[in-house]
């Protein structure tokens, strides 16, 4: 996959769609809390993703089982956090999926303060190549490709969702950075966009949250046409 200077920047704005009420009461820990999921890989819609290819074989790996290498790095993929976001604000599908069909929330965010540099955001290439065998003898660049591959690379029929990720690597003897809660920078959250099928009061809980949080100062509320 070749990047083009517009991969390596993000937008200025980027968008998290969220469902007003879930399991984890995630918009509430959100706005009041400053409270940001980066989630594993493990609970992706897509079963494919952040999947470790494997090892290739190569007789200069001399008594390195290849199998409990693959096994190690799959594991530290899903336990690596990740926090996901795309460029399109009115996707149909995206309002589907993950805003409650339009009953739910947008975050907007200005993406230079999400996160510290180091950890994105990262554009997602769309590719149905196959990911290509880790290769313990390759250049520096081609196993920087390696990496893009395997964090950043989905089968084109994800395309529509325009993703970038911010992604917090984890390694081996320290703790997990997947399934935990991270705070943003309070310039990053510019907008909170209401779904057409949000509720008034629920609205106004929205706000009540965003007051509690201290966000109101930098934050526009508004609401999205049906569709």
């Amino acid at each position: 996959m070749r990047y083009r200077k517009k991969d390596l920047i993000p937008p200025r704005l980027l968008y998290k769609y969220r469902p007003f009420a879930d399991q984890h009461d995630s918009v509430r820990k959100i706005l009041s809390q400053n409270n940001w999921w980066f989630g594993s890989r493990l609970s992706f819609d897509d079963d494919e993703d952040f999947i470790f290819p494997g090892v290739e074989d190569d007789a200069r790996l001399v008594g390195l089982d290849l199998e409990r290498a693959k096994t190690d790095v799959q594991d530290v993929l899903d336990k690596t956090g990740v926090f996901c976001l795309s460029e399109n604000p009115k996707d149909p599908d995206l309002w589907h999926r993950y805003g409650s069909d339009g009953a739910g929330i947008c975050f907007e965010l200005e993406s230079d303060h999400v996160t510290e540099p180091d950890f994105g955001p990262f554009k997602v290439k769309y590719s149905d190549r196959p990911k290509p065998l880790w290769d313990r003898f390759a250049s520096a660049e081609k196993r920087r490709k390696f990496v893009d591959a395997h964090l950043l690379q989905k089968s084109t029929s994800w395309k529509r969702q325009a993703e970038w990720r911010c992604v917090r690597k984890w390694e081996a003897r320290c703790k997990p950075t997947a399934n935990r809660y991270y705070p943003i920078a309070r310039r990053a959250l510019t907008a909170v966009i209401f779904g057409w099928r949000l509720t008034e009061r629920e609205q106004w809980q929205v706000i009540d949250w965003m007051k509690l949080g201290g966000w109101l100062r930098n934050v526009a509320q508004t609401s999205v046409p049906r569709g």
